[in-house]
């Protein structure tokens, strides 16, 4: 299959699936940068239906929720 490609269609092919890997993990690296007490379920939810509009939109308003107060 990527046989008859030339270097720079590889480039491009290996470019486009980083980017649409950090796009479609917005959900997980919010979650983890905001340290998101429920990471793992939020990981979990946005690779198995982040596939979904649904999924993926479900895991992005978990990860921007607010954290319960701690204490």
């Amino acid at each position: 299959m990527f046989g008859q490609l030339g270097q720079t269609e590889l480039v491009r092919i290996v470019i486009f699936g980083v980017i649409g890997g950090l796009i479609y993990f917005i959900p997980t690296l919010t979650a983890r940068y905001r340290h998101h007490h429920n990471q793992l379920a939020i990981l979990l939810l946005n690779f198995l239906l982040g596939w979904t509009v649904i999924g993926w939109l479900a895991a992005l308003i978990w990860a921007a929720t607010s954290p319960p107060p701690k204490g």
